[in-house]
């Protein structure tokens, strides 16, 4: 051994833990802090606590349930359900139903008749349902050939009644094609050289 090499050793040792020392504080410093053990049982505590709380408070302080029926005698009931229905019976007039607004109902006779009634009927057939329904109801009545576009139209319409009323009026119309008069075919004009 060389004299005055402890000395040395001894001096290179601090060195080294003293750079250790350094280098793990540096590294200490550069991680994020570490919880203790119970701080993390106490968060895996309170916030379930917490979550249990907020409940219990919203559930005590939501409204009231409102009671059941004291009784569940009905018979008061049904008995001012039947004293309204009979007021509802008693102040419909019996009368309206059988007036008919298409009793008195003509055939246009003139070409400006025909005219008007036909525009009168697309513009019911343009109205609420009752009033396309009478349309189809009095094109109908005038069962002439013009108005099946108009029926053919409220097959196709959104109120069964109208659509029902469009397929009976359609009725007539239904089968075979009319056939036009005959009329009287024209010889050619060089007949005289035919013969």
């Amino acid at each position: 051994r060389q004299p005055g090499s402890s000395e040395i050793s001894s001096h290179v040792e601090a060195k080294s833990f003293a750079a250790t020392v350094e280098i793990t504080d540096l590294t200490v410093s550069f991680r994020p802090q570490r919880r203790h053990k119970s701080s993390i049982r106490m968060q895996n505590v309170l916030v379930p606590g917490a979550v249990v709380l907020l409940t219990v408070v919203l559930w005590l302080r939501r409204k009231p349930v409102k009671p059941m029926l004291s009784s569940t005698d009905t018979s008061t009931v049904a008995q001012l359900n039947r004293a309204q229905l009979e007021l509802v019976i008693e102040s419909s007039p019996p009368d309206s139903a059988s007036e008919d607004p298409l009793a008195n109902w003509t055939a246009p006779q003139t070409e400006q008749e025909r005219l008007a009634l036909q525009q009168r009927l697309r513009g019911r057939m343009a109205s609420g349902p009752e009033q396309r329904l009478e349309a189809v109801r009095e094109a109908a009545l005038w069962g002439h050939r013009c108005v099946l576009p108009l029926l053919k139209r409220a097959l196709r319409d959104s109120d069964a009644r109208v659509v029902e009323a469009a397929a009976e009026a359609m009725q007539p119309f239904r089968g075979a094609p009319r056939r036009a008069a005959a009329q009287p075919v024209r010889p050619p004009r060089n007949v005289s050289r035919m013969r």
